[in-house]
């Protein structure tokens, strides 16, 4: 769930959802990939019709359904064989998926399949240009111009959209400051003072369709300085790990029982590490 992660993998995660919620208003939505079925939630609050979540892994959908049932139905189901007749649904989500996926192919053309004539799909996947490699459990990461290929062969219309993480400064009122919850929307405008070509994102996201493509609005969700203080900490803690004996001792042991989750910590870090070799170390107070 969100609110178990890490604040700015929240950010990336319920961003994805916020953003795609503006193109479901009274729409047939399926979400595919739905997870224990917080994005299916989102989607439903956002004026879908009728969302159905499906996810490979059986233990998932019945969290979801325990969780989120009012909201949306859930069904176990596998993204190369989508249990559904063609023409099912509007719209088609699809979030970090299909880099999991043996045959991103066919799953893709099942997604095709399931989506009326004029169907929306949006999907994202990390951008393997800039992804930090080697997370075990992902079979292909897409970059921008393989996903953009990739749809164009089954879709009229195709936009790339780019999600990457900035560090920002809000001026608010006490209510935007006191804001929780990436539901509630804060009256505010976002500027940049640093900017990236595109391709240099770390996820790409893309909409496409065979007809008219929905108007898609950017969407910035803030998380607190704490989560750069703690990564500017977990980095140097790294760096002193690494430069022991027993870390280059314990090696082939690491390799072995390598899990998921410690990679994405640990392959978080050294992409940070990367970026603030480049510039100045920042100072806390």
């Amino acid at each position: 769930m969100p609110e178990t992660m890490p604040g700015l993998i929240r950010a990336e995660h319920e961003g994805r959802y916020r953003w795609a919620a503006g193109a479901v208003r009274g729409k047939q939505v399926l979400d595919a990939g739905c997870g224990v079925g917080y994005g299916a939630a989102m989607l439903a609050e956002a004026g879908a019709s009728r969302v159905v979540g499906l996810d490979i892994a059986a233990v998932a959908v019945q969290d979801a359904a325990s969780r989120t049932s009012s909201v949306g139905e859930f069904v176990v189901g596998d993204l190369e064989r989508l249990p559904f007749a063609p023409c099912s649904f509007d719209v088609a989500v699809c979030f970090e998926v299909i880099e999991h996926v043996n045959r991103r192919e066919l799953a893709l053309d099942e997604l095709r399949r399931i989506l009326r004539p004029e169907g929306v799909l949006i999907v994202s996947s990390p951008n393997r240009d800039v992804y930090p490699p080697g997370n075990p459990h992902h079979v292909h990461e897409y970059t921008p111009s393989e996903l953009h290929g990739a749809l164009t062969k089954r879709f009229r219309h195709v936009t790339l959209y780019r999600q990457h993480q900035w560090i920002s400064s809000l001026i608010t009122d006490d209510a935007g400051l006191g804001t929780r919850s990436s539901g509630v929307e804060i009256a505010a405008s976002v500027r940049k003072v640093a900017g990236l070509a595109a391709g240099e994102e770390v996820y790409t996201l893309a909409v496409a369709s065979d007809g008219p493509l929905p108007v898609m609005r950017g969407i910035a969700i803030l998380t607190d300085t704490f989560d750069l203080r703690w990564w500017h900490d977990k980095q140097r803690e790294l760096e002193a790990l690494q430069s022991s004996v027993s870390w280059r001792v314990t090696a082939p042991l690491r390799s072995a029982k390598r899990r998921s989750s410690s990679w994405r910590v640990s392959s978080s870090l050294r992409s940070a590490g990367r970026r603030l070799s480049k510039r100045s170390s920042p100072k806390f107070t």
